[in-house]
């Protein structure tokens, strides 16, 4: 993968023509997607952290170079594959650590988890079995008085427009009228 990427960067370790080297005719998006990829095979196979890994992924992209899609991309791809037996020994250690953070954080924000699970449980609803969102008092005329909608909206006053919320109740809306 590293070696694909060497000609995008004027490398003189591999010397191929844009013919035949493909990374000339790619688009940003390709190029980030491509050297997001990269990063990840360094971050995921890396001994250690330290100079030695900065220096490998800096051979990549400069610390100048970052941008926020290609940091996007890059954590895209740590989140695709949270495996611990896949990773390396600085990646697994760091992925240990983090987990305890995370753990940590839950059992001190409890509330909050509890509210981002619910929220992901009821996307899955309203993305496989949108009618059950209604049944869960997100009405065609708004929450239905009583219902788990209407405590929940109770929680979060002054729902904004765009919001999870105003979703859910747009979706039992349209689903009240078929």
């Amino acid at each position: 993968m590293i070696r694909a990427v060497f000609p995008c960067f004027g490398s003189t370790r591999q010397r191929k023509t844009p013919e035949t080297s493909g990374c000339c005719h790619q688009t940003p998006d390709e190029r980030e997607e491509q050297l997001a990829a990269g990063i990840y095979g360094i971050l995921v196979t890396a001994e250690k952290p330290g100079a030695a890994l900065r220096a490998q992924v800096d051979g990549l992209v400069h610390a100048d170079s970052w941008s926020e899609k290609l940091a996007e991309r890059l954590l895209d791809h740590i989140i695709a594959n949270l495996v611990p037996e896949k990773m390396g020994p600085a990646m697994r250690d760091a992925y240990e650590k983090a987990e305890t953070a995370a753990r940590e954080f839950v059992s001190e924000h409890p509330v909050f988890v509890e509210v981002m699970a619910t929220v992901v449980a009821i996307g899955i609803l309203a993305l496989l079995v949108p009618w059950v969102v209604e049944a869960l008092g997100f009405g065609e005329l708004g929450p239905i008085a009583g219902s788990f909608a209407a405590r929940w909206q109770s929680t979060f006053p002054n729902v904004e427009a765009r919001s999870f919320f105003a979703f859910l109740q747009r979706l039992g809306m349209r689903w009240g009228k078929r």
